[in-house]
């Protein structure tokens, strides 16, 4: 009785080894591939984007939208829009 134990335990353990192998060969050969940006179409009405200023997470559709140096930024507030505008003087903004 004892020694069926043994064996299925031992089943078990090898089984769940070669299943996080597995996991770690699949999920390493995925994380190698190049990512691919998420562009302004790409986002979802319903995917929240973190204000670059203050960290709040707003919708894009109700955020405040600022194409900079070829990246969209998305504010919570007109304020915050401007206080980031006023931290980095040095870049221009795109319409």
């Amino acid at each position: 009785m004892i020694s069926l134990l043994v064996r299925i335990l031992f089943l078990f353990l090898v089984f769940w080894a070669l299943r996080k192998l597995w996991n770690m060969l699949t999920t390493g050969l995925a994380s190698s591939r190049p990512e691919k940006r998420k562009t302004e179409s790409a986002i979802s009405a319903h995917e929240m984007i973190q204000d670059p200023q203050c960290g709040t997470y707003v919708l894009p559709t109700a955020a405040i939208r600022m194409r900079l140096s070829g990246r969209d930024l998305y504010f919570c507030s007109p304020g915050c829009e401007q206080k980031y505008r006023k931290s980095h003087p040095g870049m221009t903004s795109q319409p």
